[in-house]
């Protein structure tokens, strides 16, 4: 399966006529889109653009008014919920500690071809409704999907979004016809990614589309679990499905680990001991967290500030915990909460924390508690026991 190049070059066509005459009014960072194509052009044919040299006069002021408006508005959000995003992660570490959580890694037994694959994404996207599968059949249909080798990225998907809203493209790193259960999740993931923009579409979402970044994961993840559940529900493929679904729950616990790490009072690093100072903290332009530490052995009392990642593991950690809340809600009332989730898609980036939570209808305590997920992480856990039981028994 492999993205038509002719796609590309269209689409790569006409962000360059948008360059020739800039405006204000326009509101576009073209460079960006620009970049995106090329990235998307080196990794599926490795090929890349050399354009000409061009100036977008109002190009520094979109970034820096975006930028400044994003990252003040995150630095916000850390200082007011910090304390829930810690207590969040450390009720669910400790919900997977209380259920003798591990995890060892196994690969997929079974392939599928890059037909079956499509088969299996489009019917339970059809189950996810009809608007989502119109969204991801086109972009089967338009051949913007492929499998490639991102074997020296450090990620194993995207999706490349435009700010000049051209439809969509999902790269993931695989072999073609040669599909685990590991690459269907990753597609289910991108798609998700791909479904929000196509929702975000509107002049409003336009100006505010960099609010609310904490949450910009959770669409993907919630996809990405949803189609786990979708083969567990309909007994596909049931063995790799346990362990993909337990893989789930480590790649969730490994992000807030490291929110809690953030957090930690000492650190040790060259063998030297570092010790918390006070509470201070400032976001960096990566978005994560400087903290002030002393060395123990320094009697002098000299401030070190010291960084830890918090970015990543918020984004994918809270993404990963609410999708796993998200789902339960939806096994109450799917059609009440298929309306909510319509809604949150549309409607994210204009929204607070508490009217999104209100939109679901969660209690926050409740949710950092983790009340909700314990029992069914709970079967999710003792599921994967029994499996490596049976897995054993048969070898012995």
């Amino acid at each position: 399966m492999k993205i038509n190049e002719d796609n590309i070059l269209n689409d790569m066509g006409e962000v360059c006529s948008l360059t020739y005459n800039p405006t204000y009014s326009k509101n576009k960072l073209f460079n960006d889109d620009v970049a995106r194509l090329n990235h998307l052009y080196l990794v599926t044919y490795g090929k890349f653009f050399e354009l000409y040299d061009y100036f977008n006069p109002y190009y520094d002021k979109f970034f820096c008014r975006d930028y400044e408006k994003d990252f003040t508005e995150y630095t916000y959000l850390i200082s007011k919920y910090q304390k829930y995003y810690l207590e969040m992660s450390k009720n669910y570490l400790k919900i997977l500690e209380n259920n003798n959580f591990f995890y060892t890694y196994f690969n997929c037994k079974r392939t599928y071809s890059d037909l079956k694959m499509k088969e299996l994404l489009l019917d339970f996207f059809n189950d996810e409704g009809t608007d989502k599968l119109k969204i991801v059949k086109s972009m089967f249909d338009e051949e913007r999907v492929s499998t490639s080798s991102l074997e020296n990225l450090d990620y194993v998907g995207f999706c490349t979004i435009t700010d000049t809203n051209i439809k969509p493209y999902v790269v993931v790193d695989g072999i073609q016809d040669k599909n685990t259960l590991f690459q269907l999740v990753d597609f289910a993931h991108e798609f998700g990614h791909a479904i929000e923009a196509s929702y975000m579409q509107n002049r409003y979402n336009e100006f505010y589309k960099l609010r609310n970044l904490p949450f910009s994961e959770v669409a993907s993840m919630f996809y990405e679990l949803e189609f786990l559940r979708y083969m567990q529900r309909n007994r596909i493929n049931i063995k790799d499905t346990i362990n993909a679904i337990n893989d789930f729950h480590s790649f969730t616990s490994s992000f807030l680990e490291g929110l809690v790490y953030s957090d930690t009072k000492e650190i040790v690093e060259d063998d030297e001991k570092f010790i918390s100072s006070s509470d201070d903290f400032y976001v960096n332009e990566e978005r994560d967290i400087i903290r002030p530490f002393k060395k123990e052995s320094d009697k002098d009392g000299l401030e070190y500030w010291l960084e830890f990642e918090f970015y990543r593991p918020l984004i994918y950690g809270l993404g990963s915990y609410l999708a796993l809340h998200l789902s339960e809600l939806k096994k109450q009332d799917p059609k009440e909460f298929n309306k909510a989730w319509n809604y949150y898609l549309s409607t994210r980036t204009l929204m607070s924390y508490e009217e999104i939570f209100n939109l679901f209808g969660l209690n926050v305590d409740e949710f950092v508690s983790g009340k909700l997920i314990e029992p069914t992480i709970k079967q999710d856990l003792e599921n994967y026991r029994k499996q490596l039981i049976r897995k054993n028994d048969y070898k012995g």
